[in-house]
């Protein structure tokens, strides 16, 4: 209650994680232009959708809570499955298909946690104190580096 944002949680989810702006999209640009723009999409969506971005440029410096949740709750299990996907296999094969389980298990249990945290903490039209500190774009940094 109380949120006085327009649309619904799922339409402000696809606007931000949406890859290009409308004018860029719909702007003139040639055939091949739009073509390349749309091999780009399944790219950047991923990375919109675990990278939390904050930008002073956008309004309300890109903040939206749906986003923001997406991320909290994909960022930390990502990493995990980064870390799994891209050690030595002999790494991997050392902890077990258990422990691996164990770790995606609870990265998705920490990722819930923080997305709840988000959406009791937090409101749709006003961006929270915590989001133009320095935590969230470290974190956004860490994440585009793994």
């Amino acid at each position: 209650g109380g949120e006085s944002v327009q649309g619904g949680w799922l339409e402000e989810l696809a606007e931000a994680v949406q890859p290009w702006s409308q004018e860029r999209l719909y702007g003139e640009d040639s055939v091949w232009r739009r073509i390349l723009l749309g091999m780009e999409g399944p790219a950047l969506m991923p990375m919109r959708l675990t990278i939390p971005v904050v930008d002073d440029r956008l309004p309300r410096c890109g903040w939206s809570k749906p986003l923001a949740m997406a991320q909290c709750c994909l960022l930390p299990a990502g990493a995990v499955v980064a870390l799994l996907a891209y050690s030595p296999a002999a790494a991997v094969a050392s902890i077990g298909p258990a422990t691996s389980y164990l770790m995606v298990g609870g990265s998705l249990a920490l990722g819930a946690s923080l997305a709840f945290i988000v959406y009791s903490t937090s409101r749709r039209s006003e961006v929270p104190i915590y989001w133009c500190g320095p935590a969230v774009p470290a974190v956004g940094a860490l994440a585009a580096m793994s």
